[in-house]
């Protein structure tokens, strides 16, 4: 009982965001901007190294940090080692091209039987019991978190990989405790029912539970649930702890990284992940965020839609300072040419840098599913085409935060109402007040005339002033950004119809009157420089015709 006491007050302290005696680091170097995401088949021999290699160099500026997957898979020391000594001479070769190299643990309780039934031989290591929901189903591919000789196999494999140096060690989504480990997960409680764990349980309570016993006296006590919610949460904490510090032993200057869905229902799960990361390495700690959306080819907005999701997540996260970076999921699955378009991933990207991250996370190719040069063409060229206008964005956004009136709503109308042109707020940001029921009921430009909108522009102006008001009849999202002082710096503009539009007229609200200039930025476009008008002391700017399904930023 008393060891069941300490692990609550422990989990009560990581999971309100206590940080203890440790010492916040900021970052020293330039944080990259544009992050792609290897598969386990880039590296998995010297040609297909090879191969890879070839189409990064084919596209320069597609992407400025690579993450190197360990794989899903269990597989001997040995096996390991040879990947990790490839990753090596691939680190030192894209370093020679400035592109840094992370590593991404991508198992650790796994993803579920579908990633090992007809890949057996990729399991070939796995001597330890798996994971087993409540109904007695084990998950013959994936992890009990309390295994000895799981917890040794993973301190092994995370030295194996930490000795490449890299700038971070990013920990895969499958740390989780209440999905995703299918079939043992499906239809079941949270947390792992093996025998071990059980007993485990027992041994901190002083109970005699069997897991049937436990299953149904967990029905309607709520005191029992939350017990064995931090119970399996913790398991997921030891877990982060021993990866931080076998990290941290071989590579001090390493920085941890977690990968996360946007639940609501787990915020204090992440917190006790992100807090117990930050606690033993002493260094900030990266977040990608995200999970799902991984397909355009039926609602591309819906990747916008996602990303307005993702940032929602940085507000109820905003008194965790130590997470730098903030990245958004960007992925396509299973990364075959069909499911996805470049123009998707940049438009993702963009939304999520307007809103609040600094980086983007692309997860969008894969050596065993399409021919290399099939990315280089479809991905990769593109990317490189767009990621110039990404990284000025990200890099014209430090040190400032989007403006706007507040929605509280879900993902898919705050994307209708925002299209209207009229900037709001989705997680962090100054709120320039809630957006009212009267003003929901008119926010429908599908159905208004464009001057009635217009008007209504002018309207939430009147009610609380916006940094940018659009006077032209434009459907689009529009996120201004301000520095610490107020004064406005970027715009960013994204244009949600499948035709051009524009030209587009904006009024700039208490911009200084020393400001005669400013650049226009659009995807794939060159940078163009453009009067601010003054007239009757208001300053006016017109952005030019935008492409369809497209996205820029002016910069002040």
């Amino acid at each position: 009982m008393k060891r069941l006491i300490y692990t609550v007050m422990t989990l009560t302290c990581l999971l309100s965001g206590c940080t203890g005696n440790s010492t916040r680091q900021v970052a020293q170097d330039k944080q990259p901007v544009m992050m792609l995401r290897f598969h386990l088949s880039h590296t998995e021999t010297d040609a297909a190294w090879d191969s890879t290699l070839a189409i990064i160099k084919e596209n320069p500026g597609c992407c400025d940090e690579v993450w190197f997957s360990t794989g899903v898979v269990v597989k001997g020391m040995e096996w390991h080692r040879d990947k990790a000594e490839r990753m090596k001479r691939a680190k030192q070769q894209l370093g020679e091209i400035g592109i840094g190299s992370s590593v991404q643990i991508q198992m650790t309780i796994g993803h579920g039987d579908q990633h090992g039934i007809g890949h057996e031989d990729r399991f070939d290591a796995k001597t330890w019991r798996g994971w087993t929901g409540s109904q007695g189903v084990e998950a013959l591919y994936n992890n009990c978190p309390r295994q000895p000789a799981f917890l040794e196999y993973l301190r092994q494999m995370t030295r194996i990989y930490a000795e490449i140096k890299p700038r971070y060690v990013w920990i895969d989504d499958d740390l989780r405790f209440d999905m995703g480990h299918s079939p043992a997960t499906d239809g079941s409680r949270i947390g792992c029912w093996c025998p071990d764990c059980i007993a485990a349980f027992n041994a901190e309570n002083g109970t005699n539970w069997t897991r049937e016993t436990l299953d149904a006296a967990m029905e309607g006590n709520q005191d029992l649930q939350q017990t064995w919610r931090l119970f399996n949460i913790k398991a997921m904490t030891d877990i982060a702890t021993l990866i931080a510090e076998e990290v941290r032993s071989v590579s001090p200057e390493t920085r941890m990284g977690m990968q996360k869905d946007y639940n609501m229902e787990t915020v204090d799960y992440v917190r006790a992940l992100l807090n117990t990361l930050h606690e033993v390495s002493g260094k900030p700690v990266g977040y990608r965020v995200g999970g799902g959306s991984y397909y355009d080819t039926y609602h591309p907005a819906e990747q916008i839609i996602k990303s307005i999701a993702s940032t929602r997540y940085m507000e109820v996260l905003k008194d965790l300072d130590f997470i730098d970076p903030w990245c958004p999921e960007i992925e396509c699955y299973p990364r075959v040419y069909g499911s996805r378009t470049a123009q998707s991933i940049l438009l993702e990207g963009f939304t999520a840098l307007a809103y609040g991250h600094q980086a983007v996370s692309m997860f969008i190719m894969a050596n065993d599913k399409e021919q290399p040069h099939i990315y280089s063409h479809s991905r990769l060229r593109p990317i490189s085409q767009g990621a110039p206008m990404l990284r000025a964005y990200a890099r014209a956004n430090e040190g400032t935060q989007p403006v706007g009136y507040r929605l509280r709503t879900d993902e898919w109308y705050f994307y209708c109402i925002a299209s209207s042109g009229i900037p709001l707020i989705t997680g962090i940001g100054k709120d320039l007040g809630d957006v009212t029921e009267d003003y929901k009921n008119r926010l429908s430009p599908t159905n208004q005339i464009s001057t009635e909108y217009i008007q209504l522009r002018e309207d939430m102006n009147q009610r609380s002033p916006s940094p940018v008001v659009c006077c032209s009849p434009f459907l689009g999202m529009i996120i201004p950004r301000i520095d610490a002082e107020g004064a406005l710096k970027t715009i960013g503009i994204i244009n949600t119809r499948i035709d051009t539009q524009g030209p587009a007229r904006l009024r700039l609200n208490g911009l200084s009157p020393t400001v005669k200039s400013a650049v226009w930025f659009e995807m794939k476009q060159k940078e163009v420089k453009l009067p601010i008008e003054w007239t009757d002391g208001e300053a006016y700017v017109e952005i030019p015709e935008m492409g369809p399904w497209n996205a820029g930023f002016l910069r002040l």
